[in-house]
């Protein structure tokens, strides 16, 4: 993993950042290296190393940012959907000791498959593990808060509501 941060030169303009937006707490930018068209990197602009690190309100702040940024594409930019991308910590194969998510717009007919295959997924923490997570006390819903909404509606091009 990186630990010189260029993505914390780029959010604190001590490098070509290429910014696309940025609200007080959040920018996007181009990332340094273009994985599809439309790659965009979304992150806080207060430093987080990772996602079991991140303070609640940034974490809030960047989803809200990035679900708005994601309706504008499928509303404005004529994709069909957006893959959401994140890795923490060196076995997630994270390579910069920075937050932050890789937004990948997509067309039905791109041809990429962003998806990983997990052949070695019998190797990770059992189901029971996962299944005895106590909730935490303070946790809050924040599901229907219009409050806490940005952008435009949600928009879901050819999801089933069947899960």
């Amino acid at each position: 993993m990186t630990e010189h941060c260029i993505l914390g030169d780029r959010v604190a303009g001590r490098a070509p950042a290429g910014v696309i937006s940025e609200s007080p707490h959040t920018i996007a930018i181009v990332p340094r290296d273009i994985e599809s068209p439309g790659h965009t990197l979304t992150l806080p602009k207060r430093y987080t190393r990772n996602r079991t690190a991140i303070a609640h309100a940034d974490l809030l702040n960047l989803m809200i940012f990035t679900q708005a940024l994601s309706n504008f594409l499928v509303t404005k930019g004529s994709v069909d959907g957006v893959n959401s991308l994140h890795a923490s910590g060196l076995a997630a194969q994270q390579s910069v000791a920075r937050f932050h998510l890789h937004l990948i717009p997509r067309r039905l007919s791109d041809g990429l498959n962003a998806w990983p295959t997990l052949p070695g997924a019998s190797k990770g923490p059992s189901l029971s593990l996962i299944l005895s997570f106590p909730i935490p006390r303070n946790a809050k819903r924040h599901g229907d808060d219009n409050n806490l909404r940005a952008g435009p509606k949600p928009v879901e091009k050819g999801i089933s509501s069947d899960g």
